[in-house]
């Protein structure tokens, strides 16, 4: 995993734990033993379309967490394109490394506040219904 993830896992877990929110998760352990008892099997067509909303959900919420990267990196990579045909003789990938890399840690530092609050606003609205409409 590399250390930005790792980062931003720990933070994530220490952001649920200091808020109280591992009372909620084992409340709603044991609420989904009520809902599903032991041995009981769900529908498959209402498990398999329930399957697909999570995994949308986590692919939106992963991508509205990535975008402002996503934008920085393509931006970054159209200055460089630009400086290369402009200059061709300069190596701009030496010259381009550090900037980037001092630059997305800036900007992980700015963001990473509002990617966690983003990512505990899902996991809490999860865990209040984890079953969703099914």
């Amino acid at each position: 995993m590399p250390a930005m993830g790792h980062i931003l896992v720990v933070g994530g877990l220490a952001l649920l734990f200091l808020s109280g929110f591992h009372l909620e998760f084992l409340s709603t352990i044991v609420r989904l033993y009520e809902i599903w008892p032991i041995g009981a099997k769900p529908e498959p067509g209402e498990f398999a379309m329930w399957m697909t909303q999570q995994a949308s959900d986590v692919f939106v919420l992963s991508f509205r967490m990535a975008v402002p990267f996503v934008i920085l990196s393509m931006l970054y990579n159209v200055t460089l394109g630009v400086i290369n045909k402009a200059m061709p003789q300069l190596m701009v990938s030496f010259v381009g490394a550090p900037i980037i890399t001092l630059g997305g840690m800036i900007f992980l530092a700015l963001s990473a506040p509002y990617m966690l609050s983003l990512w505990k606003t899902a996991v809490e609205s999860f865990v209040a219904n984890p079953i969703g409409g099914v």
